[in-house]
């Protein structure tokens, strides 16, 4: 169950472009005390409510100088680096 609850809180996180770790610690930080099955619980079944706690956590963070908007994951996916395709475009009519 504990990896369950971990992938939930993970993906919950993600949406919410911030770490398992740093909502744990900005959580602790303001002294908010939920366990990992309240927190997964809470990712499921009330998304706004946890939407706060990711909030409030990175806020806390960010006042006692934790982050600065650099823990700040980027969306997974593909990421189109226009530099590299008009490079790989240049390269092609040198060639012809």
């Amino acid at each position: 169950m504990k990896t369950l609850w971990n992938t939930r809180i993970t993906a919950a996180c993600e949406q919410h472009n911030i770490t398992h770790f740093s909502l744990k610690e900005g959580l602790e930080r303001a002294n908010i005390m939920l366990d990992r099955k309240t927190l997964s619980d809470l990712a499921c079944w009330e998304p706004r409510t946890f939407e706060s706690l990711a909030a409030v956590a990175k806020q806390k963070l960010e006042l006692d100088g934790f982050i600065d908007n650099v823990d700040k994951k980027h969306p997974t996916g593909i990421n189109l680096n226009l530099k590299d395709v008009m490079l790989e475009a240049w390269l092609r009519e040198k060639k012809q």
